[in-house]
């Protein structure tokens, strides 16, 4: 075909770029691939648990290793992995190669490892978390390349599991809060999916049993990471004060410890993506939060449906005697580009 095309008076440049994938190559390596060993995560009894009620028990193999190093990802927490041994995990990140900031499960003789993370004084969000389980102290970016596994589940607010016993009265039993009171608890919910679009307006509601009032703030991209005014049209550039109540939302609690508040989003000066507001016991912000009981939920706010006028169309391409064809071929792993350019007369 090139001889033909070389016939006609036609260049022929071809580049070929051959790709030979790594065996058991997938982002990660997969329990059972490499390195002389696998991990593995046992499948979870459940898939949600409660913060601050629930002790989450991980089991799993091992026989890459004689320790199973532990971490965790989740809403708040740095990519790279947070230490779920830590009380305040989203201030004690990972280091990776540094065992000593892992959580590390020995393996016993029979290749098993466990482990029993106890929430009740942990101070997370809710959401959706996943345990990552490895051979050696690897961080997130740094996890491929050696045996590992992972394995996600959800963590509720606190109160939900309390609550189907003891309804909104506080007392023994209810989740603790981490604090010296910690006979209390806070819960915040949104509706529906949790999906929103600018100019909704937002009703969360929740209980409080361990102070008269709730206080609100928000976190997400482009705010201040202490929090911000949710009441505020330009949350960016308006954080809370630590024990100020004047910058946050506060809202009364009703005598049957519940509490409730609309939220117009028109007007505000927000980008589009991924928002948690808290509910605090008392005025503190997001480093201060071992003063207080509190509650999370996540919102996705996005921009309303672009108008239905039309775009206006691309010019239709025009032929030019320089240029013939691009073409890609596929095949076993190989991927070729031929790119013809017609030579003028005389050139």
């Amino acid at each position: 075909m090139i001889k033909e095309l070389a016939a006609l008076g036609t260049f022929v440049l071809v580049i070929l770029a051959v790709i030979v994938p790594a065996a058991g190559s997938s982002g990660e390596l997969a329990a059972g691939d490499g390195n002389g060993g696998t991990v593995t995560i046992t499948r979870l009894a459940q898939e949600k648990y409660y913060i601050w009620e629930d002790t989450v028990t991980f089991t799993g193999t091992n026989t890459a290793s004689e320790t199973t190093y532990l971490f965790i990802t989740g809403p708040n927490l740095k990519t790279n992995g947070a230490q779920m041994q830590s009380t305040h995990p989203g201030n004690s990140a990972v280091i990776d190669d540094d065992a000593s900031t892992f959580v590390a499960a020995p393996v016993g003789p029979d290749n098993t490892w466990s482990y029993a993370w106890d929430t009740h004084n942990v101070m997370i969000d809710s959401g959706v978390y996943t345990l990552y389980a490895a051979g050696t102290p690897r961080d997130a970016s740094h996890i491929n390349g050696t045996p590992s596994d992972r394995i996600s589940f959800v963590m509720a607010p606190p109160g939900g599991r309390a609550l189907a016993d003891a309804g909104a009265a506080a007392g023994p039993g209810l989740p603790a809060t981490g604090t010296v009171a910690g006979r209390g608890y806070v819960t915040i919910l949104a509706p529906g999916n949790q999906s929103f679009s600018y100019g909704d307006e937002i009703r969360f509601s929740g209980t409080n049993t361990e102070s008269y009032t709730t206080y609100l703030f928000l976190i997400g991209p482009n705010l201040p990471e202490q929090g911000s005014q949710i009441q505020n049209p330009d949350p960016r550039h308006w954080p809370v004060e630590n024990n100020n109540t004047a910058t946050f939302k506060a809202m009364d609690v009703n005598g049957d410890h519940t509490w409730s508040w609309k939220w117009g989003t028109a007007d505000y000066a927000l980008d589009a993506g991924t928002y948690t507001i808290y509910a605090v016991s008392g005025p503190y912000d997001r480093d201060h939060l071992e003063n207080a009981a509190y509650g999370t939920v996540s919102i996705l706010l996005q921009r309303p449906p672009e108008s239905a006028s039309a775009s206006p169309k691309a010019p239709a391409p025009t032929k030019s005697s320089g240029c013939g064809a691009l073409m890609a071929l596929t095949g076993l792993g190989a991927v070729a580009v031929i790119v013809i350019r017609r030579l003028r007369a005389g050139s």
